[in-house]
């Protein structure tokens, strides 16, 4: 399956992570765990890039309304939501 078919399922799973309070998600960390469960679900040879983890954010924002924030720490980039309410 193309990767762009399986965007509503990286949606979910960025959101299921971003909702997940108890863990500081790191743009690296974030696209580790999206391309395992890819992986788990379509096979190994379906992976992202940070360019379309970048894309994916950026839809999320527009099409959903996602309140997505990035911000800095050293040059780590987190990945954070602003309240809770992303995928309906």
């Amino acid at each position: 399956m193309p990767v762009n078919k399986s965007a509503q399922f990286r949606f979910e799973i960025i959101d299921e992570c971003l909702r997940n309070t108890n863990k500081k998600w790191s743009k690296a960390e974030l696209l580790r765990y999206i391309n395992r469960r890819l992986q788990v679900h379509f096979g190994d040879d379906t992976s992202i890039s940070k360019t379309q983890l970048g894309n994916d954010l950026g839809n999320m924002q527009s099409q959903y309304g996602a309140p997505i924030e990035k911000y800095k720490e050293g040059i780590i980039t987190f990945i954070t939501l602003r309240n809770m309410i992303i995928v309906p």
